[in-house]
């Protein structure tokens, strides 16, 4: 073993070694609504690191809307969310790398302030490897004509 290349041994464990684990989560509420589209604006990083706010890629653009009215609000447990009267996410950071999907990128980049949209996202407690951390993702952005 001792004569076999080092690039060899390294194929050898990338073989052996698992796959990086699948998120796993539960979901604490289902949230779908009519909602108004206020705009976008600029969220500045507070963090106290050396690259903070400007190169660490933590500020960015946060999509904007106030609830007009609620379709559904399924809260599955004790810690789901309540109903909201606004909702915003990020959708890039400042060096415009995108933070939720492209296509949900390009139907922000076509809303202007003022427009009426269907809104559904969820409240889930993602769970990977032992960390747990809650998320709330946009599964439905819909623009009203």
């Amino acid at each position: 073993m001792k004569f076999l290349p080092k690039f060899a041994l390294l194929l050898m464990a990338l073989l052996i070694l698992p796959a990086p684990a699948a998120d796993k989560y539960d979901v604490l509420a289902v949230h779908k609504t009519k909602a108004t589209f206020t705009g976008a604006r600029e969220h500045r990083c507070m963090g106290l690191t050396s690259l903070c706010p400007d190169r660490c890629g933590d500020s960015c653009t946060l999509a904007v809307f106030t609830i007009d009215e609620y379709t559904l609000n399924e809260k599955k447990g004790e810690y789901g969310d309540e109903k909201q009267t606004t909702f915003q996410f990020l959708t890039e950071n400042n060096m415009k790398k995108a933070k939720i999907s492209a296509d949900l990128l390009a139907q922000i980049k076509t809303l202007k302030a003022g427009d009426k949209v269907v809104l559904e996202w969820e409240h889930r407690y993602m769970n990977r490897d032992g960390s747990r951390w809650p998320e709330r993702p946009v599964v439905k952005l819909e623009k009203l004509p």
